[in-house]
């Protein structure tokens, strides 16, 4: 499989809460760095990493894709992502990834987050 194809079903395992399809994208000794709004958070498996996913936006009412871009860049794939979603009221998210594919799997992603933004 294709960066590019791994990119989308990464989002699309994301968009639809799909937390066991998101921890099988990623290699079982993933490198994972996520710089969100609190600090650093890391994790080098699978399950811690697809774990962080699931701590943001698996509480979330509501959750929907606003828009996605996967591309090449060089080496690695870059996956960029915007959310809309609901918990006490209506949030947007943006996060922007590099990663790392080896075989089908991410091997590393390293993330950065806007941070859950209230909607006026």
């Amino acid at each position: 499989m294709k960066g590019n194809d791994i990119g989308t079903e990464f989002v699309q395992a994301l968009s639809g809460r799909n937390w066991n399809g998101l921890q099988g994208l990623f290699q079982p000794s993933i490198q994972f760095r996520a710089l969100i709004p609190p600090g650093l958070r890391e994790a080098s498996s699978d399950v811690e990493a697809s774990g962080h996913f699931r701590q943001w936006f698996g509480k979330a009412d509501a959750l929907e894709l606003v828009d996605f871009t996967v591309e090449p860049l060089l080496d690695k794939v870059r996956i960029a992502y915007r959310l809309r979603l609901h918990e006490d009221r209506w949030y947007r998210v943006e996060q922007q990834t590099f990663c790392v594919v080896t075989g089908d799997q991410i091997e590393k992603m390293d993330l950065l987050c806007s941070g859950f933004r209230p909607e006026p």
